[in-house]
């Protein structure tokens, strides 16, 4: 039951009851709960379900040959009281009828009721299942076209694993693969060459990661989690198996080789690094790309560096070589800027060219500071874009929240997942738009 305040007139209030009656279809209704409880426990809390609407049909059920409340939806409140803690109507005491508001979660029209034609029953399945809509909507002449040019690019090792899928699905066998390959092999130009193949021809790829950061380099990318709907249930009882200060070798057992599917997969391995291959490339270049690459995978492999001590050899100490570091002096960011950013790419600022660079941060408040360095640098006026911050005050409340908190202290405020209260853009500057 809410109480409204409504004007009458002339500067007086009054105040009015309102009954707010759910309008929904069988199990549609909309269902509240706090953040820390457990969605097991709210499935399996039949109260939770619960509704005006519910307890309606069930008190006019028929019992012992008569029904208990014998009244139309919108005539109940007339003689019943909504009750919200225990979830279901009581006799009212008082004789005072509330005003009415229907509230509906779902919309039950259908293309009849418009004039229009119903879909073929065979469409009703597809329509149903919103995944299968969206993976049957994508544009197979553009896919196909692309796939093309993405399959004369790939050299013999990723050609070879992409024909053994290709032949699977034609001969519609299940195949485990395990792709190995270190940075440079190019394993997402291999993915997106085998999912725009098979999209191209109708047939459905779920293309998930286990990161989202990952999910973003396939195509409709998404993470396990979000596309499976995998629960995650993390409490402060949660227990992980992860053993401290473990080995190698340790770690790498008690991932995926220990599980009961690993004697199933096939291992392919990616060793061409295609990083050299970039075209306008002198052997200079090439050889100073290829060095890098071979000092990162020794230290990836723990052919690198000195063990800190005996009792943990692959905890190791490594000397990182003096070219790759940046002088500790006070231009020494605006050197790394300079390095990333060139003068070529500042003054002729591209989408293409913004995306291809990148610095690396381990604070969110480093890479804003860094961010609005290379936006001053870059050619173009500066577009500012302000939230509109306010604190949401209680009808109750007789807190001065306005005076408690300003604007300009929730301007300060940053959250994870929100953009700042103060965003400034040019155009060419890239931007990342998450979805979780």
């Amino acid at each position: 039951m809410l109480s409204v305040l409504v004007s009458s007139g002339h500067g007086q209030f009054v105040v009015v009851s309102v009954q707010v009656l759910a309008v929904h279809l069988e199990n549609m209704q909309n269902v509240t709960f706090k953040y820390s409880e457990r969605l097991e426990d709210i499935a399996n809390n039949p109260a939770v379900k619960r509704t005006t609407l519910t307890e309606w049909l069930r008190s006019n059920q028929i019992h012992n040959g008569q029904r208990s409340m014998h009244l139309r939806y919108v005539h109940c409140v007339s003689k019943y009281i909504w009750d919200a803690s225990g979830k279901c109507w009581i006799p009212r005491t008082l004789n005072r009828t509330p005003a009415i508001v229907l509230n509906s979660s779902t919309r039950s029209y259908s293309l009849c009721n418009f004039g229009l034609p119903m879909p073929r029953s065979e469409f009703n399945s597809v329509l149903n299942n919103r995944l299968l809509m969206e993976e049957k909507n994508y544009n197979t002449e553009r896919l196909a076209d692309e796939h093309e040019l993405l399959k004369n690019a790939l050299h013999i090792e990723q050609l070879a694993i992409y024909e053994s899928v290709i032949q699977a699905v034609a001969q519609n066998k299940q195949i485990l693969l395990f792709v190995y390959g270190h940075g440079g092999t190019r394993k997402t130009y291999l993915w997106t060459t085998i999912i725009c193949a098979l999209r191209s021809t109708g047939k459905v790829v779920l293309a998930v990661a286990a990161s989202g950061i990952a999910s973003l380099l396939l195509p409709s990318g998404r993470t396990a989690h979000s596309r499976f709907k995998i629960p995650l249930n993390l409490t402060d009882d949660s227990v992980y198996p992860v053993k401290p200060k473990a080995s190698k070798s340790e770690v790498i057992t008690s991932s995926l080789p220990r599980s009961h599917l690993w004697k199933n997969f096939t291992l392919r391995t990616l060793t061409e690094n295609m990083r050299l291959y970039k075209p306008n490339l002198n052997e200079s270049k090439k050889a100073d790309i290829a060095w890098f690459s071979s000092w990162l995978l020794d230290i990836g492999d723990g052919k690198s560096g000195v063990p800190v001590t005996k009792d943990e050899p692959d905890t190791k100490k490594i000397e990182i070589p003096q070219r790759f570091l940046l002088p500790s002096v006070q231009e020494s960011l605006q050197t790394l800027i300079q390095f990333i950013y060139d003068e070529e790419i500042l003054a002729n600022p591209t989408i293409t060219r913004f995306s291809d660079k990148a610095i690396i941060c381990s604070k969110n408040k480093t890479s804003d500071y860094i961010n609005n360095i290379v936006l001053a640098m870059s050619q173009g006026p500066t577009h500012t874009y302000l939230s509109s911050d306010s604190i949401l005050t209680h009808a109750n409340s007789q807190v001065d929240r306005e005076a408690l908190y300003p604007v300009e202290y929730l301007n300060i405020l940053s959250f994870n997942g929100l953009p700042p209260s103060h965003l400034d853009l040019k155009i060419s500057a890239p931007i990342i738009l998450l979805r979780k």
